[in-house]
């Protein structure tokens, strides 16, 4: 399922990298109550979230993972 490997890409990029859970939050356009609750899978992963942090993802690589 795409929507686990972008939870777990995002988990890994924010341990390794360091990144604070309040840019992912800003960045996908979530609270970081509703961040904090899809990447503990206490909240169901609804397509709208997918899109957002889908997008977030791709912003982050873009930005931060060229090489």
């Amino acid at each position: 399922m795409i929507h686990i490997d972008i939870i777990d890409r995002w988990k890994q990029y924010l341990h390794e990298d360091n990144i604070p859970i309040e840019w992912l939050a800003i960045h996908a356009g979530l609270s970081k109550r509703t961040t904090i609750q899809i990447l503990a899978r206490h909240k169901p992963l609804l397509p709208k979230y997918e899109l957002r942090l889908q997008r977030a993802l791709v912003d982050y690589e873009k930005q931060f993972k060229q090489l």
